[in-house]
């Protein structure tokens, strides 16, 4: 799915927020988008916000030449723009509110302490040899909900989880797993149209390997389960947001870039090698363990630091 929600202030001044379920996103994608999408509706490109569920489920858009891969990357710029349209013409009278919840035992620190004391990623590698979590998570829930007049409630939530749990090879469906669920279950509960936000998901899993901790045993489960912590919250998590101005922030960083493990490049091209020719992830990683390369993540990541300088930019919206 897609969504997209337009919001205008007083001042004519109006932002669209668009969330897909998608894995990720070619960039060049996503600007010619953002300049199509601006020139359809008038809205500025700095005002218009894309971002991925990053479902496991769905493709990589915009990053293959396949003709049937080029193809969908058309149909679906054509449907975010149709949406965008439709968005801005169902825009009505409302008032907005902020609220937070804690959504509990649902995401995991993806990094583990072992019992020899040694530290390892999301992998095979953890085995039953995990003790602890590695560092602490964030499990709140923000939420926005807007009340329009003679209309459903538009609720955003933004949460922080890879979706990679699916309902295997049966489930033809594209959604985001968890996130399809729990979409589904909050707009029939609530009777509301709602958005999902990704958060900062790249150090968090919606399961665990720790023994102790219980997980959903299915997707289903787990996205009905995510959205009954909002709903049992109710209304009282929610304070009134007084001004009616929309801002919009967009910077650019400059971000260290970490190169301490150069001296691990040539091993990590190893590992790369393996993995991008087999697909083997158990293969790649009994190949690096030894050379001090955790898993392919690992080592695409050395590989990719090694390319950049000093530093490299990153852009916040």
């Amino acid at each position: 799915y897609a969504t997209c929600v337009a919001i205008t202030d007083e001042r004519n001044e109006t932002v669209l927020l668009f969330s897909y379920d998608m894995a990720s996103a070619d960039p060049r994608f996503l600007v010619t988008l953002r300049t199509t999408v601006s020139q359809k509706t008038g809205v500025p490109e700095n005002n218009i916000m894309l971002t991925a569920s990053h479902s496991h489920s769905a493709p990589a858009v915009g990053s293959s030449k396949v003709a049937i891969q080029s193809k969908y990357d058309r149909q679906l710029a054509q449907w975010m723009m149709d949406i965008a349209i439709e968005a801005m013409a169902d825009r009505k009278a409302a008032q907005m509110y902020i609220g937070s919840v804690e959504i509990v035992g649902q995401n995991f620190v993806r990094h583990y302490l072992l019992d020899d004391g040694t530290s390892v990623g999301y992998s095979s590698m953890v085995n039953n040899n995990a003790v602890a979590h590695q560092g602490i998570g964030d499990y709140t829930m923000q939420l926005l909900k807007f009340t329009r007049e003679n209309d459903q409630d538009v609720l955003i939530g933004n949460w922080q989880c890879h979706p990679h749990r699916t309902g295997g090879s049966t489930k033809y469906d594209i959604s985001a797993d968890i996130v399809g669920v729990m979409r589904d279950t909050l707009e029939e509960k609530l009777d509301c149209e709602f958005m999902y936000v990704q958060g900062a998901a790249g150090n968090m899993n919606p399961t665990s390997l720790l023994p102790n901790e219980k997980v959903a045993d299915s997707y289903v489960e787990q996205g009905q389960q995510i959205a009954q912590f909002v709903i049992d919250a109710g209304d009282d998590v929610y304070s009134q947001v007084q001004t009616g101005n929309v801002e919009v922030l967009r910077k650019d960083l400059d971000v260290t870039v970490d190169h301490s493990e150069d001296h691990l490049l040539p091993y990590a091209m190893q590992v790369q090698s393996v993995w991008n020719s087999t697909n083997d992830r158990v293969q790649a990683e009994e190949l690096g363990k030894p050379l001090g390369i955790r898993s392919p993540y690992h080592a695409g990541r050395i590989v990719a630091n090694n390319k950049l300088g000093k530093t490299d930019k990153m852009e916040l919206n």
